[in-house]
């Protein structure tokens, strides 16, 4: 491997997967018994990595990607009409690998094993094959009163007049068109996500019908997108993450799709520590990848949350990187994987991709779905997994103690987003949701929240405890 990117040799990289020993493990998993149920399951499978795979879908790029006719075809999501999008690049014609016959192909779809070319030279055409899911169902207890289970955080105005869930998607900027950016939320936050995000299309915003962690949310999301584009680029991001630097950011998602299109490898994004933090989890850098302009390494484990004095070890060793939990890769290699490690939620995103109903099959089949996280499904056990070293500012501002960072600096070390008058005070965090003015005399290390019906009162030490408090405060503040 010349540069340390090529991916498995062509479609029968995926087809090795289509009927995978795991797929009929359902009984030991779940206790199933229905020999004939479990076969059904994996032809399901089967015919889901055969279409990914065959020569239709491989040429499905030159018209917006979209089937017009059949079940599952990209003409319709949620049983809802989508319509095609016209793509600027032109169109080549491009013999078969294996016939005379021509088909079209985008000059602007990467290809496994294609040299990794300047970003100058792919960024305009990448929006076209790049699909983003933004994980938006998250409760924000930690910000409470400000938060509530129909307003969590990604849905406060916390560090602009927009929402975090409008930054995240504004932040992308012209890298990728509205069109082929999808939202996750739950039901009880679909409608102020609606009112949120008017600038996407309704039907890619979807609820999802039970919380199921982050796995089957994934899965979900790779469902909606197969349905459209089998051999689209995936981006999956958290919708309450702070991010400044807007341009480096889209740099480094265009760099990671054109790492994960090239390679078929799984794909995280890596934030070098600025502390010892104990509350994320860490990546544990291998060998960089060569013949890469971006800062690309090997990963050699997923590390969970560390103690304290775990945490200084990785800061000190100097390759660990906090996991932000942003995930790139192709279609066909997150397809392989979860066929491989997670083949429930395969089969599940196989029956997604021929559901005439796309709603009713969310409905009956979601809440089933095992309750696991992403890291433990798939990434922690894939094949190959890169991480890209992030060259734009991060933070998951986690709690109140974090997002006092960007509000006002006032004397003593006091924080605030409104007005402040202080005696004898310091080292004290106050949000007014009605920029009211607080006086604050003789008090030290609080955290004061007025949000108009609610008001908190804490000590900073116990600003992770505040989603402890949250189940005994009356039902209409939760």
């Amino acid at each position: 491997m010349s540069n340390g990117l090529e991916a498995p040799a062509g479609p029968a990289a995926f087809a090795q997967f289509a009927i995978h020993p795991h797929a009929g493990t359902d009984e030991e998993r779940d206790g199933r018994g229905d020999t004939g149920e479990q076969n059904d399951e994996a032809k399901t499978l089967a015919a889901s990595f055969a279409e990914l795979v065959g020569d239709e879908q491989s040429g499905s790029h030159a018209d917006g990607h979209f089937r017009r006719s059949g079940h599952g075809g990209c003409g319709e999501i949620l049983g809802k009409p989508i319509k095609g999008v016209r793509h600027d690049e032109q169109a080549i014609d491009q013999p078969e690998a294996t016939g005379n016959r021509k088909r079209r192909v985008s000059r602007g779809f990467f290809r496994p094993g294609v040299a990794i070319a300047p970003a100058t030279l792919w960024n305009a055409h990448m929006g076209s094959d790049l699909h983003v899911l933004v994980l938006a169902g998250g409760s924000g207890e930690r910000f409470w009163p400000a938060s509530r289970h129909a307003r969590p955080k990604q849905l406060l105005q916390l560090f602009s007049e927009r929402t975090m869930l409008e930054e995240t998607i504004n932040r992308l900027g012209d890298a990728v068109p509205p069109e082929r950016v999808f939202i996750l939320t739950n039901g009880v936050q679909e409608a102020a996500v609606r009112a949120a995000c008017p600038m996407l299309p309704p039907e890619n915003i979807v609820a999802e019908p039970a919380k199921r962690d982050t796995a089957p949310a994934v899965a979900l999301g790779v469902g909606l997108i197969l349905r459209r584009d089998p051999r689209a680029v995936m981006a999956v991001l958290p919708a309450d993450h702070l991010i400044r630097d807007e341009a480096a950011f889209r740099r480094d998602l265009l760099a990671g799709a054109k790492v994960a299109a090239d390679s078929g490898a799984l794909l995280t994004i890596g934030i070098k520590p600025s502390w010892a933090c104990p509350g994320f989890g860490y990546i544990e850098q291998g060998a960089r990848v060569a013949g890469c302009e971006a800062e690309v390494y090997e990963v050699k484990r997923f590390r969970e949350k560390p103690n304290q004095e775990m945490a200084e070890a990785f800061l000190r060793q100097g390759n660990f990187r906090w996991n932000a939990g942003m995930f790139i890769w192709s279609i066909p290699a997150i397809m392989g994987e979860l066929a491989k490690q997670a083949p429930e939620l395969a089969a599940f995103v196989a029956r997604m991709r021929t559901a005439p109903d796309v709603g009713a099959l969310l409905a009956e089949e979601f809440p089933k779905l095992p309750k696991i996280s992403v890291d433990y499904a798939i990434m922690e056990k894939a094949a190959r997994v890169l991480e890209l070293e992030a060259g734009f500012d991060w933070d998951d501002v986690g709690s109140w103690l974090a997002v006092a960072k960007y509000f006002e600096q006032h004397a003593e070390s006091n924080a605030a987003n409104c007005p402040l008058t202080t005696i004898d005070a310091s080292h004290n965090i106050v949000f007014s949701a009605g920029r009211k003015h607080v006086a604050l005399a003789g008090v030290q290390d609080l955290i004061v929240i007025d949000t108009g019906d609610a008001l908190l009162v804490c000590h900073r030490s116990e600003a992770e405890n505040i989603k402890r408090l949250v189940p005994h405060v009356p039902a209409a503040l939760q």
